[in-house]
C-alpha cells in the first residue's frame, strides 16, 4: 500500500467494467485498478455512478475480465454462509467467511434493504464481492458498523439482485 486510499470492486461485466461503491471513488483523485494478479491500470474512466445506492461503475479500456456469475434470485438467507472479498487496509485478494446474519433496512436511513454479515468487512473492503460458499455473487460490501473503526462483526452489503438492475443501467445509459 503506497499510502493512498483503498478500495475494492469486481468485474461486472466482461468488456472492462469493473464495479464499486461510489463511497470509494469519491477521495480518491485519480483513480487507479490493481487486479489480483498484480497488473496496473491508471488510464480508465468513471462511467457512471449512483449517489441514493453507492454504487460506481469504471470502465477500463483494452482488457477483458473474468466475472463472478450472480448467485440465484433468491432473497439472502440468515444463516447462509458468505465470503466477503476485498483489499482490508490494502491486503489484496483477502477473504474473510461469515454468515448472513439478517436481511434489513440500512441503518444510516437511506432506504435500501442489506444484507448483514459477520464476515469481517474493515477499510478497503467496500466494492468488494460478498460471494456465496459456491462462488457467486450475492452482494457488494458497504459498510461496517464499529465503535472502533475497525471490524466488530456487523458488515452490510448491498443485494446482488438490487446491484445489478442499477449497474447495468448505469452501464447502459
Amino acid at each position: 500500500d503506497d499510502g493512498r486510499p483503498v478500495g475494492s470492486g469486481f468485474a461486472a461485466r466482461s468488456e472492462g467494467y469493473i464495479a464499486t461503491n461510489l463511497h470509494v471513488l469519491s477521495s480518491v483523485a485519480r483513480p487507479e485498478v490493481r487486479t489480483a494478479s498484480g497488473e496496473r491500470y491508471s488510464s480508465l474512466t468513471v462511467m457512471a455512478y449512483d449517489v441514493l445506492n453507492d454504487l460506481a461503475v469504471l470502465k477500463v479500456n483494452g482488457i477483458r475480465l473474468a466475472p463472478l456469475q450472480s448467485a440465484t434470485a433468491e432473497s439472502p438467507k440468515p444463516g447462509k454462509t458468505v465470503i466477503a472479498m476485498g483489499s482490508p487496509e490494502g491486503l489484496g485478494g483477502t477473504s474473510t467467511v461469515g454468515v448472513i446474519s439478517a436481511v434489513r433496512d440500512d441503518p444510516t436511513g437511506s432506504g435500501m434493504r442489506l444484507i448483514q454479515t459477520d464476515a469481517a468487512i474493515n477499510r478497503g473492503n467496500s466494492g468488494g464481492a460478498l460471494i456465496t460458499a459456491d462462488g457467486r455473487l450475492m452482494g457488494i460490501n458497504s459498510a461496517i458498523i464499529s465503535q472502533s473503526g475497525g471490524n466488530e462483526g456487523i458488515g452490510f452489503a448491498i443485494p446482488m439482485n438490487m446491484a445489478r438492475f442499477v449497474m447495468d443501467q448505469l452501464i447502459s445509459n
